[in-house]
């Protein structure tokens, strides 16, 4: 029986070893592409052991989201519940401006395992609609790990939205918007640097 010719998409398989870390490039558009995670190596401690300036780490890691919160709410935001409120429908962070009334992400929580290239870009469902408003305070949920660490307080920009939802990780829920990211501040009171 002779072969069939079966047409295969371009896809670049990841295997998470360090030296097969790159940048996705969405300057173009969504690439077609699939990431596998291993769930051992962390591409954002594979860019804080080259350069822990630009890619910062708390040594501080907070047990859960409850720890978390309770630091933030204390140590950080004065017991403010309306700078620092929990959703914990979404599992995101919401504060309220108080002279404008305008809603805005005050932290997020990085799951690696669904955000294995965390550190160039973010790729959020549509409805996080607030993620450009402020610089955001982000936190590692690493692979491997249970702890939580924070990162940073990084400003994202929109990159662009898309018409059709892609999906990002293998297995994982569909994106429809990529934001590039830059580091803003290093908040101490988050622990020190690692």
């Amino acid at each position: 029986m002779p072969a069939t010719a079966v047409t295969v998409p371009a896809v670049v398989v990841s295997t998470d070893e360090a030296e097969s870390f790159r940048d996705v490039n969405f300057s173009e558009g969504v690439p077609d592409f699939v990431i596998r995670t291993s769930r051992a190596v962390s591409f954002y401690s594979f860019l804080h052991d080259s350069d822990s300036e630009s890619y910062p780490l708390s040594t501080l890691a907070f047990k859960n989201r409850k720890q978390l919160h309770e630091h933030g709410l204390a140590n950080i935001y004065n017991n403010d519940a309306t700078a620092w409120g929990y959703d914990k429908i979404k599992a995101l962070w919401f504060g309220r401006d108080s002279t404008t009334n305008q809603r805005y992400v005050c932290a997020i929580i990085i799951n690696e395992e669904y955000e294995p290239r965390f550190g160039h870009y973010f790729c959020s469902r549509k409805d996080i609609v607030e993620l450009d408003v402020r610089p955001i305070p982000c936190f590692l949920k690493g692979t491997g790990y249970g702890s939580i660490r924070y990162c940073g307080t990084w400003t994202f920009q929109l990159e662009r939205e898309m018409s059709q939802p892609f999906v990002y990780v293998t297995k994982g829920c569909q994106r429809g918007a990529i934001y590039k990211m830059a580091l803003h501040t290093y908040d101490d009171r988050w622990g020190a640097r690692s």
